[in-house]
């Protein structure tokens, strides 16, 4: 039975009052609740609650968040509004979308803000070769580097997502803050691990036929669950009809739609999380989980998650999904192997607990 997770954060009050943070997901209000007390959260532009600004790209942030020319207007003068009757020392932007919603209010006021970027999405560039197109990508550079500039400080989720942000922006506070994790209160079984599971938020470019050839590769009594939620419901039908044509029904366990506590129960009873990224530049929420609950992570260089991983001590990076089935198929026969990597997870992600992310955060915004 998987174990509870431990509440690590609960009984310290790092933010006070001293911090408004605004978003535009609906999804992030619980996210910072959960995690840091005395947190006042305000929702701007009519965010989408089922998808997360580090899931989309930059054109796309502006489009699901309703922020056309007039709602953009609206959601300026609730900006305007809401700050003005605030008496926080210090704004926190999450991610780089509300800011710009902000940025008239910023350049009037001068006031005193910071940034927290869980992925550089604003600035992914399109494939689209349009004016139009072109316009928006050097508009929203423009913005960024202008906002960032001004920042008293810009934490970044991951190494990647700093260095990135330096060489574009070219000057700024920029660090690294990666995010806490949740840890399961005791590690797990190993006798209990015998299927491998990836967990996102799917799209194109995510490209999750990957873990279709990672599927094909492993062997019968070993499963592939494919978990989380699909940006496109026509995309989740195309995938499934894939896996019939493929014939690997029997194999992949596909679960777009998953309860919390039977996601930590997969991560309680898998082998191993697996994870290709294209260019991510933030931390997955799904390898964070994995360590959390002593998965042992299997990912590539282009996973934004590699600030928490040693190669060959505590998770894999591989280059194809050859590898990562090679990898999960020696975890599988050498149990004494695969109880190491699992303790090495769990004890990573002890380390790496909410608290000590509180601390830090309270630590930058301090000398803001």
């Amino acid at each position: 039975m998987t174990k509870a997770i431990a509440k690590e954060y609960n009984g310290l009050k790092v933010m006070g009052n001293d911090v408004i943070v605004i978003t535009m997901n609906k999804d992030v209000p619980e996210f910072y609740k959960r995690y840091y007390e005395n947190m006042d959260v305000d929702v701007l532009g009519g965010g989408q609650p089922s998808m997360s600004t580090d899931s989309v790209r930059a054109s796309q942030i502006i489009t699901v968040s309703g922020i056309r020319a007039l709602d953009y207007v609206r959601s300026t003068i609730m900006v305007f509004k809401k700050l003005k009757i605030e008496e926080s020392e210090i704004i926190l932007f999450h991610e780089i979308a509300p800011a710009v919603l902000a940025l008239p209010y910023l350049f009037i006021s001068k006031r005193k803000y910071a940034i927290y970027l869980h992925d550089n999405s604003f600035m992914a560039l399109s494939k689209t070769k349009s004016m139009c197109t072109l316009i928006k990508k050097r508009l929203s550079e423009i913005a960024l580097k202008w906002l960032i500039t001004r920042s008293a400080i810009t934490l970044c989720v991951s190494p990647t997502l700093e260095v990135n942000i330096k060489e574009r922006v070219g000057s700024g506070n920029v660090v690294c803050l990666p995010l806490g994790i949740d840890t399961a209160e005791e590690l797990p079984q190993i006798d209990q691990r015998k299927d491998v599971i990836t967990y996102s938020f799917w799209d194109r470019w995510r490209k999750p036929e990957i873990y279709l050839k990672v599927a094909s590769l492993l062997p019968n009594n070993t499963k592939m669950i494919i978990a989380g939620r699909w940006h496109d419901v026509k995309y989740l039908n195309e995938f499934r009809q894939r896996i019939d044509d493929l014939k690997l029904a029997h194999k992949v366990i596909l679960r777009p739609d998953i309860p919390e506590e039977e996601k930590n129960r997969m991560l309680s009873t898998s082998i191993a999380y697996v994870r290709f990224g294209f260019d991510e530049e933030g931390m997955p929420g799904g390898v964070l989980e994995a360590l959390g609950f002593g998965c042992p992570v299997i990912v590539n260089k282009g996973l934004g998650a590699l600030s928490y991983l040693e190669n060959g001590k505590n998770g894999f990076i591989v280059e194809s999904p050859e590898q990562a089935a090679d990898v999960v198929v020696r975890l599988s026969k050498d149990r004494d192997l695969l109880e190491i990597f699992s303790r090495a997870s769990y004890l990573c992600s002890k380390k790496h607990g909410w608290r000590d992310h509180n601390i830090q955060l309270n630590r930058f915004l301090s000398k803001t």
